[in-house]
């Protein structure tokens, strides 16, 4: 079993994008504090290893670092920088991996963020966490530490944060043009809040030019960065790359879990193809049938 000519150059195209995000990790992971701005934004669509990308380039680095969860509350995700910083050496920098940082980009948190990027260089809430909300020790100890009258205040200047988004910031250009219109309005309010934290980052934004190409960052993750090998072998990575290939799109998941989920029934059950059909193919919309 073989690909045809279109997949092969789908797969190159795939690959000089999965590189570009390699790359940047690499470079992201590198910064240091001297920087101006040494936080960044990368985003993408979801499921195709953003975070574990960066992750690889900061142990590579023999680094220390965290990863926190960006989906949580305001003072969840400031209790979580709390006991990190609490914990940690003083005058030892930390990278802080964000993943899936788009609830914490609310509008009630989101100028939080922006002081803790840039200027006051740490994280002030200011509403009063109730004592049940401590549920851990850890938690205990490191918010009766940075308490202040009101909420409690982290200091971040020793953190280098890199986030990792499915969620695309605003440009420059959409800041300006929203601002151009009218800025009393709430949505354009919240399009030169989310600009800014932009602007207090190095961002990068993975985007597929076509359904080809993000095929391909999935087949060349699968086939050169043996993701599902330990499931499958080549020959059953190429029937499954086929199959989504030529099924793409009625796919109802597009992403690397999707691929492992695929190769895991593909080992154990005889009927695999059935369990596909049923279980990852969408039939609500009859006019979206076929492959790429």
């Amino acid at each position: 079993m073989k690909f045809s000519t279109r997949q092969l150059q789908a797969l190159e195209a795939g690959k000089i994008r999965r590189n570009q995000l390699i790359k940047a990790a690499q470079k992201f992971a590198n910064a240091d504090l001297t920087m101006d701005y040494p936080h960044s934004y990368i985003y993408s669509v979801g499921g195709l290893g953003k975070t574990y990308n960066v992750t690889k380039a900061v142990k590579d680095m023999n680094v220390p670092f965290y990863t926190v969860s960006g989906k949580t509350t305001g003072w969840g995700f400031a209790l979580q920088l709390a006991v990190i910083v609490h914990k940690k050496p003083k005058g030892v920098p930390f990278r802080i991996i964000v993943d899936d940082c788009d609830a914490i980009l609310s509008n009630d948190f989101i100028n939080i963020l922006k002081n803790m990027l840039e200027g006051q260089k740490s994280l002030r809430y200011t509403q009063q966490i109730h004592d049940h909300l401590l549920d851990t020790p850890a938690k205990k100890e490191a918010y009766n530490h940075f308490k202040k009258d009101v909420g409690f205040e982290v200091p971040t200047d020793e953190l280098i944060f890199i986030f990792t988004s499915n969620f695309k910031l605003p440009t420059v250009n959409q800041a300006q043009e929203a601002e151009s219109k009218n800025t009393g309005t709430k949505g354009n309010q919240r399009i030169l809040d989310l600009n800014a934290i932009r602007t207090r980052c190095k961002p990068k934004d993975i985007i597929f030019s076509n359904d080809q190409e993000w095929w391909g960052w999935i087949a060349d993750a699968v086939l050169n960065d043996n993701s599902v090998s330990h499931i499958i072998d080549k020959e059953q990575e190429i029937e499954m790359l086929n199959w989504m290939w030529n099924n793409w799109n009625r796919l109802s998941g597009k992403c690397l879990r999707t691929v492992n989920q695929l190769a895991d029934i593909m080992k154990w059950e005889d009927d695999y193809l059935d369990t596909w059909e049923c279980d990852y193919i969408d039939h609500t919309n009859k006019n979206n049938y076929g492959g790429l």
